[in-house]
């Protein structure tokens, strides 16, 4: 029996629609990180930095937030080599997307996000049972 995802989840509980599931899928599917966001988790760049970077690139939008932050020097050739890699691979989750949407407070998607847990726990638990017999 295959484990549904997060959106799934909520779904099967009738929390959200068919179409809305779909929507999520594709949104977390497609959306790519951003550069300065996985820059600053990887700590090759501080918030100030990437904040400057932002504005530089607002004034001049045809020129990469990759290719500012080297000319600036903030940071290397293969820091951003990495974090290209790591974005082209990283996508957004389904959590994230649902939180973005604002359907329901941080609070209620936090207590389904627990509620999710505890079902994935059982049906490891379950998993090991049958393996077990």
């Amino acid at each position: 029996m295959t484990t549904p995802d997060f959106a799934q989840y909520l779904r099967d509980r009738g929390l959200i629609s068919d179409a809305l599931l779909l929507e999520v899928r594709t949104v977390a599917s497609e959306g790519r990180i951003p550069l300065g966001r996985l820059l600053l988790e990887s700590q090759a760049m501080n918030v100030r930095q990437v904040m400057k970077v932002l504005a530089l690139q607002a004034e001049a939008p045809g020129l990469r937030f990759g290719e500012l932050s080297i000319r600036e020097g903030y940071i290397t050739t293969s820091q951003l080599e990495a974090a290209l890699v790591r974005q082209s691979t990283a996508r957004r989750h389904q959590i994230d997307v649902l939180r973005d949407m604002r359907l329901m407070t941080p609070f209620e998607l936090d207590a389904l996000v627990m509620d999710y847990v505890g079902f994935l726990e059982m049906r490891i638990a379950e998993d090991e049972g049958a393996v077990a017999a």
